[in-house]
């Protein structure tokens, strides 16, 4: 079980390294409508 943190960590990483340079957008529905949500930089 000590290689399982590391490989979370890893994984973690990736993700926000992707969500901050990959142009992913986002749709919301919302009760009012749908609407797309551009890139946003966390």
């Amino acid at each position: 079980m000590g290689s399982v943190l590391p490989a979370f960590e890893a994984c973690r990483f990736l993700i926000e390294e992707l969500k901050f340079k990959a142009p992913f957008w986002k749709r919301e529905t919302r009760n009012y409508g749908v609407r797309w949500v551009e890139k946003i930089r966390f």
